[in-house]
This record gives C-alpha cells, structure tokens and sequence, in this order.
C-alpha cells in the first residue's frame, strides 16, 4: 500500500529585524516593512487559499513565494524576470 505523502504548504514568512540609520541605504531597504505590512493584511494566506501548492520532494518554492516575490520585485523596481 503507497502512502500519500503528499501535502499541502502553509504559507510562512520569517520576521527579519531592521533599523534605519540613514546611511548606506539601497533601494531595497524598504522591502522588510513592506513585506510586514503584506503579512499583516495575510495576503499570503490568502494567495495560499487560492492558488494551494502540493509539497512533494522536488518541491523547492511554493506557488505562494514566487508570487510575492514577483510582487517584491515589481515595488522594488525590477522590470525584467528571468
């Protein structure tokens, strides 16, 4: 009997800590309070609901990661995806 080791993601992100000096800042160092305000409003809980991802071994990012990824990159002014 083959068991189903298949199973559905949760999504999760990790909390990273931040501090603004004002010095040596890049144009990314805004994506940390953007990305705890898109945990706060659970857009990744609810882009999980909707698009759900099977883990299975070859499983390296969910469907869920790579969407806000792209939605990272498109405030951080990235124009090209590849």
């Amino acid at each position: 009997m083959k068991k189903n080791r298949q199973k559905k993601s949760k999504f999760k992100s990790k909390n990273v800590h931040h501090s603004f000096t004002g010095t040596m800042l890049t144009r990314y160092a805004g994506l940390s309070p953007l990305m705890k305000y898109l945990n706060k409003i659970q857009l990744g809980d609810q882009l999980n609901e909707l698009f759900p991802t099977v883990m299975t071994n070859a499983t390296k990012f969910t469907n869920v990661q790579l969407m806000l990824s792209i939605i990272l990159a498109s405030f951080s002014g990235v124009n090209r995806l590849i």
